[in-house]
């Protein structure tokens, strides 16, 4: 079941969605494994990572119609009700006397961040001609176009030619008197051809407003941490991937020992792979609850059996009915 929903503030799309399961924790964490740390894995990194959230969405054509900003903030909803929200990294620290720190993340609180530089960095979501009539709608790129961001990043362009060449994709809307023509599903190459056809004038306001907000939204790190200070929102170096590669990361071998306890607990195999990580440590905390109260007992047991032994009672009850002394 779809059991929860959130709401996106520019699109205004509510999606349902379901937490991810132990089958799809695996999936990620093999995935994080297999593909390298480098930009040339990056698209098919995502592509299979996406592949795995998608099966979590009900109405996935909407989710297929997010933003890369939406998309994000989706993604991060999805860790923090699947498997937590707080995040702790043990990572090296460059003093002598301390080998390493631990730095906590709050998972709401990067959502938030982000939220906040993306609405700060586009105030402005039109641009018009009072001339010809004509109305132009801007948003963020769409989620369909990480394959092009991807492309320009091993083109090895310069990024200002890079940028120029991106613009079409943050088109969402054209109005010229009373027809509409909206964008969204159009590919890159179709929204090419419609930029084309602008007036210098409306090109030139758009250049303006899509430069200034891909600077601004750039300007602070989206943890608002210091270690991670180049951690920043920016499409044209695939920033969230490495993000969600980072905040889905989990240690596979605690994995497996969660399910090989709960299969030696005589759980059914499905279920386990059905159930959500933080379902699956609710069990887990049962289990070892239940261990600690045996071992209390155990150990309650073998103490009054120490006390009986210690005890002069019983010998001294054995000579009154004369018995031997019982031996421990």
């Amino acid at each position: 079941m779809f059991l929860y929903k959130v709401d996106f503030p520019f699109s205004e799309k509510v999606l349902n969605f379901k937490e991810l399961n132990t089958k799809n924790q695996l999936d990620i964490e093999k995935i994080n494994l297999y593909y390298p740390h480098t930009s040339e894995f990056s698209i098919d990194y995502h592509e299979n990572f996406l592949k795995i959230v998608r099966e979590c969405v009900e109405n996935k054509e909407d989710f297929d119609n997010l933003n890369l900003i939406e998309y994000v903030l989706f993604c991060l909803k999805l860790r923090i009700v699947s498997i937590g929200n707080n995040i702790d990294f043990n990572v090296k620290n460059d003093r002598d006397d301390v080998k390493t720190i631990n730095i906590k993340v709050n998972l709401s609180e990067i959502m938030q961040n982000i939220l906040n530089l993306s609405l700060n960095s586009l105030k402005e979501y039109f641009v018009d001609d009072e001339f010809r009539d004509m109305l132009i709608t801007i948003g963020f790129p769409s989620l369909n176009s990480v394959r092009y961001f991807s492309d320009w990043m091993s083109s090895g362009k310069d990024i200002g030619e890079i940028v120029m060449e991106s613009l079409p994709l943050f088109i969402k809307q054209v109005k010229i008197k009373n027809d509409i023509l909206d964008l969204d599903n159009f590919s890159f190459e179709q929204k090419t051809k419609v930029y084309d056809t602008f007036p210098v004038s409306i090109k030139n306001k758009i250049e303006q407003l899509i430069i200034g907000c891909i600077s601004k939204i750039g300007e602070s790190n989206v943890f608002n941490i210091e270690y991670f200070k180049d951690e920043k929102i920016n499409f044209y170096n695939l920033f969230f991937v490495n993000l969600l590669r980072v905040i889905f990361s989990q240690n596979p071998k605690n994995i497996y020992e969660e399910i090989y306890i709960l299969s030696n607990f005589h759980v059914d195999s499905n279920y386990i792979m059905s159930i959500s990580p933080s379902e699956r440590k609710v069990f887990i905390s049962f289990i070892k609850a239940q261990q600690k109260s045996k071992e209390s007992n155990n150990d309650t047991i073998t103490n009054d059996m120490e006390n009986i032994k210690n005890s002069s009672a019983v010998d001294d009850l054995a000579v009154e009915f004369g018995d031997i002394p019982p031996k421990y």
